[in-house]
This record gives C-alpha cells, sequence and structure tokens, in this order.
C-alpha cells in the first residue's frame, strides 16, 4: 500500500474478486445492532513497527430512523472526513459524503477530492469535485448485498453474530479513486485477549479476505462490541477511549 496512509487505504485498495472466486457463507443481513446510544472513540493510527502517523476520531449518532458515522481522521498531516448516513435497522448505506486531501508526490493528484454518494434500493449515484474539476455524477447498479466501505470497521462488523466459526460475505461498495465492488469474506476466527491505550480487551478476532488478501479485526466481546484493533497488514488502528456523547 502507499503511504497515503488515509483511511480509505484501510480497506479501499484491496482488489477485486478474481473469476472464479466464490465466496463463503451465506450472504450477511444485519437484523440488530449492539449499541443504543450515541457514541464516540479516539483511535492511534501506526506503522507495523509502531511509528505513530496519526489518528483517528469516531463519533455515531442517531437521527430518527438513521445512525450518522462522522470519521475524521488525519495521518502524516492529511485530513480524511467522512460523513455517512445508514439505515438503523440494517446498516444499509443511505447517503455519504467526504473530503480528502492528498498530498503531493504520489500518483493521484493531490489537492482536495470532494465525494458525494446517494445510495439507493439498487441503485448508487456518485459525483466529485477533484482538483482536475468536476465528475459525474454516475449511476451504477448495486447488489442485493452491498454495503458501505466505509461503514466497514466502525459499523458493520460490530453487528456481525459472534461465534467461533462464523463465515458470510457482502458486496463491499467503495467509492473512491473510483468506484469498485469487491466481494469480500468474513471469518469469525475466535476469541483472543488484547492490549491496547484504553485497556485490556477480550475480544473477538475477524478475518476479512478477498483476492488472496487478509485483514484482521478485533472487537470487544462486551457490547456494544467496540472495534479495539484493526490491522491490515501495514497500518494499524488501536483505541485509545470511548464513550457516550
Amino acid at each position: 500500500m502507499k503511504k497515503l496512509g488515509l483511511h480509505f487505504l484501510s480497506i479501499l485498495v484491496m482488489m477485486s474478486c478474481l473469476a472464479g472466486c466464490a465466496p463463503k457463507g451465506e450472504a450477511l443481513v444485519i437484523t440488530s445492532v449492539p449499541w443504543s446510544e450515541d457514541e464516540n472513540a479516539t483511535y492511534s493510527i501506526q506503522t507495523q513497527a509502531g511509528d505513530a502517523l496519526g489518528s483517528a476520531t469516531i463519533s455515531i449518532i442517531q437521527y430518527g430512523d438513521t445512525w450518522v458515522l462522522t470519521d475524521h481522521e488525519v495521518v502524516n498531516n492529511s485530513p480524511d472526513d467522512i460523513k455517512l448516513t445508514v439505515s438503523a435497522d440494517n446498516l444499509k448505506p443511505l447517503a455519504e459524503e467526504r473530503t480528502l486531501v492528498i498530498p503531493a508526490g504520489g500518483s493521484i493528484p493531490e489537492g482536495t477530492w470532494k465525494i458525494s454518494a446517494t445510495f439507493g434500493e439498487d441503485k448508487l449515484t456518485v459525483e466529485a469535485e477533484t482538483p482536475n474539476g468536476h465528475q459525474g455524477p454516475a449511476e451504477v447498479k448495486l447488489p442485493e448485498d452491498a454495503f458501505a466501505n466505509d461503514e466497514v470497521l466502525f459499523l458493520l462488523l460490530r453487528a456481525l453474530p459472534f461465534a467461533e466459526g462464523y463465515t458470510t460475505h457482502f458486496t463491499d461498495v467503495i467509492l473512491w479513486p473510483n468506484v469498485q465492488m469487491p466481494r469480500l469474506t468474513i471469518t469469525v476466527i475466535g476469541k483472543e485477549t488484547i492490549e491496547v491505550p484504553a485497556g485490556s480487551f477480550e475480544a473477538w478476532k475477524v478475518e476479512v479476505s478477498v483476492a488472496g488478501s487478509k485483514q484482521q479485526f478485533w472487537y470487544a466481546i462486551e457490547k456494544p462490541n467496540l472495534l479495539v484493533k484493526y490491522d491490515n497488514g501495514s497500518t494499524i488502528f488501536l483505541l485509545e477511549e470511548a464513550g457516550n456523547l
């Protein structure tokens, strides 16, 4: 992964599943969530060697029949802000706004990118303001098992029916730098004790795989099943603190 370090690189760079790659388990369906109150949390972001890269500040707030996830990350002094609205009953994405700043020196044009998306029942509409001008709107057909990439860490996987060996799959809708829809396989590996700055947690270890790439997530066994640690092979998120708003 390129060390732009921003959250979109955490899952976004997964390649689409190769032809003939069959997902395991039944398609993911969310019927309940483990949290019931507004939340906030902060994470430190570091390299595999333990060098500091930045931080993430998360809030989850209920508005009527929706939850709104706000994710503010700064990595290598580059900000990435996400506001994602999902249905409260099944976590299906409804709308997303994202603003990120790309530094100079990479293959992606430097400057500010602003992406907005609307998720319908079977259609995604997305447009963007980029350093090279306006793009879109463009429409893309959505499969039935689609969820938004930017809800995976802090919302979606927390709502799994945790049990050792549980396996499921879903289509991951990635918006940036272009729309991709790889199908991810999720497996609950088992229970582990994890030490992070926020303390010691008994956690479920979850593995996400696609096209030979694997990433690990640890969610507290105790509800509301907060993300405790995330490791994508190059970048690590560690829970610093969490509470209710």
